[in-house]
């Protein structure tokens, strides 16, 4: 499977991890108005560029758990973002794990062919 940054990704022993099987919707903090920058690993800053995790796209298994934890960032991380996107993960989408030590947080390594763009659909304020 060729994933997106594999370049990277190739430098960093047992990376990325193992994929959980099967669909999962998945959510990821977005901006709207810069929609292509909201899907920019932080794997491309020096001080990240070897950890794996830092090449993947971080993401929550509900729009609840994306929502709080956007909350608990601060101030001016959260303006960065002004909306939540989901995407329905296939297995051949590219990989999906488990991460961190909070069991609602994904990180999703896409295909190098996964068309972010238009496969995360922005969610619109209900008010």
């Amino acid at each position: 499977m060729d994933l997106l940054h594999q370049e990277h990704i190739n430098k960093i022993e047992n990376c990325p991890l193992q994929s959980q099987i099967g669909e999962l919707k998945l959510y990821r903090w977005v901006n709207k108005d810069k929609l292509l920058d909201s899907f920019i690993p932080i794997g491309i800053r020096p001080k990240h560029s070897t950890t794996c995790l830092a090449w993947g796209l971080s993401t929550f298994n509900s729009k609840d758990s994306a929502i709080q934890e956007l909350n608990n960032l601060s101030k001016s991380i959260r303006r960065k973002y002004n909306a939540i996107a989901w995407c329905s993960i296939k297995d051949d989408d590219g990989i999906k794990h488990q991460s961190g030590n909070k069991r609602h947080h994904y990180t999703f390594y896409p295909k190098s062919n996964f068309d972010l763009i238009n496969n995360f659909q922005v969610i619109e304020d209900e008010n």
